[in-house]
């Protein structure tokens, strides 16, 4: 594989091990809006996961697959089966298999394995975007900014919520952003003069981050949606630390040592770490309480994260063995 390509795993690897320790921090100790550690991981793990997705999903024309129709059938094997299948299964782990919750599904998909479903619709907006180019001889960059404009402004003024609208829209822009850094490389640096004060940057934004309100220093601004500047400035945050992450993943994470060969190895299976480390945490963390009944501290979350981390992989070799488990509940095709 492509050296750049290592990195590019090597970082969702990182990514993953944050969103499952994020999730800990929700679970296991609670009120995390309140938490300065979640908000920071809050502020742009998501966000830089959907744009190092994008990131990889440009290719020269010259090494594409097939059409548009074969490669949504293709995502739709990949992400939608498994987010069918996982999210009926946490129906029945919850003891919540009712009609209304299996609408809740689609309806609903941020109940559930929702990161599953909106990449497989951001996918398959970037194909119509190719669509559009063709028929209306426009370059694809241009469609997909459109796009974001679109859906971004849509969300501001409807709100709309339903089959993950919002989500949709949000992640949209990063997914673009990620796809746009790797088509125009002038746009990108590996210089640390820059991307070191962009990371101080991102971390005075972080350290101020929360998911529904904005920092005290910052003033609402007449006439403009309060919304509006909550999502500029969880925008502005994820994006600088996005294109920092993008400049210095390839410096740090290299394939000749222990951490860079790990976080590749998680970050190949990493939509699989997503989902199986959700069925887990609940049980562990339930576990954990009955064995050390005491406040959630630095040790506590570590052993949590060690062992959701170490079954949820063994969980995925096992189901890879298989042709079958591996391509439903995986989806490796």
């Amino acid at each position: 594989m492509n050296e750049r390509y290592l990195w590019a795993d090597g970082l969702k690897g990182c990514l993953m091990m944050l969103v499952i320790l994020g999730h800990i921090i929700q679970v296991a100790i609670g009120d995390c809006e309140h938490n300065r550690l979640w908000n920071m991981i809050y502020s742009f793990h998501m966000p830089a996961f959907m744009a190092i997705s994008g990131w990889l999903v440009y290719k020269e024309p010259s090494i594409q697959m097939g059409g548009g129709k074969f490669l949504i059938k293709r995502r739709f094997c990949q992400l939608v089966i498994p987010y069918l299948i996982w999210s009926l299964i946490a129906c029945v782990k919850n003891e919540e298999f009712t009609l209304g919750n299996l609408f809740d599904i689609i309806l609903t998909p941020d109940k559930y394995y929702w990161f599953l479903w909106i990449l497989f619709l951001i996918f398959t907006l970037f194909q119509l975007s190719g669509y559009f180019s063709k028929k209306f001889k426009m370059k694809v960059n241009t469609i997909i900014i459109v796009m974001c404009v679109l859906l971004m402004g849509g969300m501001v003024v409807f709100n709309l919520r339903i089959c993950g609208i919002q989500l949709l829209s949000y992640y949209f822009l990063f997914y673009s952003l990620g796809y746009i850094l790797h088509s125009q490389s002038g746009l990108q640096t590996k210089k640390l003069g820059i991307l070191l004060p962009l990371s101080l940057i991102w971390l005075f934004l972080a350290l101020n981050w929360n998911m529904h309100d904005l920092p005290d220093w910052m003033p609402l601004i007449p006439h403009v949606p309060k919304s509006a500047l909550q999502y500029l400035y969880r925008g502005v945050t994820a994006s600088i630390a996005i294109y920092a992450l993008l400049g210095l993943a390839p410096l740090i994470i290299k394939g000749n040592c222990l951490f860079s060969k790990w976080m590749i190895k998680f970050g190949i299976v990493s939509l699989g770490l997503y989902v199986v480390h959700l069925f887990y945490l609940g049980y562990i963390v339930d576990l954990m309480h009955l064995i050390i009944p005491t406040n959630y501290g630095i040790i506590n979350t570590s052993i949590v994260f060690i062992v959701v981390l170490a079954i949820s992989y063994i969980t995925i070799v096992v189901l890879s063995k298989k042709k079958l488990t591996s391509r439903y509940f995986l989806g490796k095709l």
